[in-house]
């Protein structure tokens, strides 16, 4: 793993909401910031006997990444980065191993030559 701070040790836990969250309507069970859409974050004092009210689905992902103050912004303006907006239906892929090659596909012409490379450019 190169660049950021990395720790396999970490994991983050986003919820689909049963309905779309908006900062006002925010109740104990979903984090104050909403990531994308119906997309949150749950938290750790999330009370886990009261999700089903307002959590369809819900996914783990382990590991993290972190960058110092302005390192991810100087490396976006040094276009380092593929930036596209995240679809809350990526959180949920039902083929999560392909998902780097499914954005780069709706990003367009071109950048599908790299979504269609293999993980071993040796088996190209």
């Amino acid at each position: 793993m190169t660049g950021g701070v990395y720790s396999a040790e970490c994991a983050m836990k986003l919820t689909l909401a049963r309905t779309a969250v908006q900062p006002s309507q925010v109740t104990s069970t979903v984090s104050p910031s909403a990531i994308c859409g119906s997309i949150a974050s749950l938290e750790y004092d999330d009370d886990v006997d009261r999700l089903h009210e307002s959590v369809s689905r819900a996914r783990v992902f382990a590991g993290y990444a972190g960058w110092g103050t302005g390192q991810l912004e100087d490396e976006i303006e040094e276009e380092a980065w593929f930036i596209e907006p995240a679809l809350p239906a990526d959180v949920f892929s039902a083929d999560p191993e392909r998902l780097w090659s499914t954005v780069l596909e709706r990003m367009g012409d071109q950048y599908r030559l790299l979504a269609r490379m293999p993980d071993d450019p040796r088996m190209n």
